[in-house]
């Protein structure tokens, strides 16, 4: 061998000019192990580069969907607090209510989000305020099969299909049968698909794919229950991958599933910081003081300063078309605006 070749691991030597003794040009395997040399060299810090900019640039905050029973008292409970702890409101048909409760809890959201005047119609129109969901039933939970005619499903549909709302939030997903069988009572409605099942962990693919899929959520103590064992992060530490993945890969919302912790801030906001770093858009709630922990705690990742700078990003984003921005070397895409601009709309008018 020739002064001048490339040495690996003490053992392999190649020389990249090839002509030398007869050897040949480097392979495709070549240049992957040199890459993976150089990656595993400067690999560290360069990751450490990109987290210290992506903190310097927008705070990791995530959103707060808060289940909410769909029973008067809790509803005029949210109201009086102006439910703007939440980013998102969901009315609860299904866990939360016993069976004998779903009745009186539908007609009661028929009334607050039908009419005009009511209280939850005005807390939708606000801006800022939080969006509004339904959990409703899946079939079987009532007894009735799933194509019955008149089962608990269809009716709340029709029941609902007048009122003002963004969306629904299907139990069990393990497809989207139910919106096919029912389309004129979901259309203009979005769906967050709650996967509590093995079955709908491995068929996230096609829901995530389907277009009228907004957000993914996990119920992990269903999850558990199917699969046998206790809840644990060991147990969800697959399907909270797929989740995050799929929802990355079809551009959906990722929320991560309930955490019964909302006594203890400190020990809530560590699991809720653990999301985030996972890749989570945010997390499912059922507490408000969760709800509210989360938001202080994201406002206090902000200044001034980021707001100012949130705005004047936003603005030569739209004045340039919409396309990748380059300011001082760094790119902001589609994604980084739409998180600049919904911390500029939760927190551009508090005093921070």
């Amino acid at each position: 061998m020739t002064a001048g070749c490339a040495s690996f691991f003490g053992k392999i030597r190649i020389c990249p000019g090839g002509g030398n003794a007869g050897i040949p040009e480097p392979s495709e395997k070549w240049y992957e192990i040199r890459q993976m040399l150089y990656n595993y060299r400067y690999g560290r810090e360069l990751r450490q580069e990109a987290c210290d900019v992506s903190r310097m640039n927008i705070p990791l905050t995530g959103e707060s969907w808060l289940f909410v029973p769909a029973r008067e008292k809790m509803i005029r409970s949210i109201r009086s607090k102006g439910a703007d702890a939440a980013d998102v409101i969901i009315f609860d048909l299904e866990d939360s209510l016993g069976p004998d409760e779903k009745e009186e809890g539908l007609a009661l959201l028929v009334r607050e989000l039908a009419a005009p005047a009511a209280g939850t119609q005005e807390v939708l129109e606000q801006a800022p305020g939080p969006r509004i969901y339904i959990r409703i039933n899946a079939a079987e939970d009532a007894g009735e099969s799933a194509g019955a005619a008149g089962g608990r499903m269809q009716r709340e549909l029709e029941a609902l299909k007048d009122c003002a709302f963004e969306g629904y939030v299907l139990p069990k997903c393990e497809d989207l049968a139910a919106a096919d069988r029912y389309p004129e009572l979901f259309e203009g409605k979005k769906i967050a698909a709650l996967v509590e099942t093995p079955r709908g962990i491995l068929n996230l693919e096609k829901i995530a794919g389907d277009a009228r899929v907004h957000a993914l959520m996990l119920g992990g103590e269903d999850f558990c229950a199917e699969l046998g064992v206790p809840s644990s992060p060991e147990a969800l530490a697959f399907a909270r991958s797929q989740i995050i993945l799929f929802a990355a890969a079809y551009g959906k919302k990722s929320l991560d599933t309930v955490s019964f912790e909302y006594r203890d801030k400190d020990a809530f906001l560590k699991l809720y910081g653990a999301s985030l770093q996972l890749g989570f858009s945010g997390r499912l709630m059922i507490h408000p003081a969760q709800a509210q922990a989360a938001r202080e705690r994201d406002a206090a990742l902000l200044s001034e300063g980021d707001l100012v700078r949130f705005r004047e990003i936003i603005r030569q984003y739209r004045e340039g078309g919409g396309g990748a921005l380059v300011i001082d070397g760094t790119v902001y895409e589609r994604m980084h605006i739409e998180r600049m601009e919904r911390l500029e709309r939760l927190y551009g008018k508090n005093t921070l």
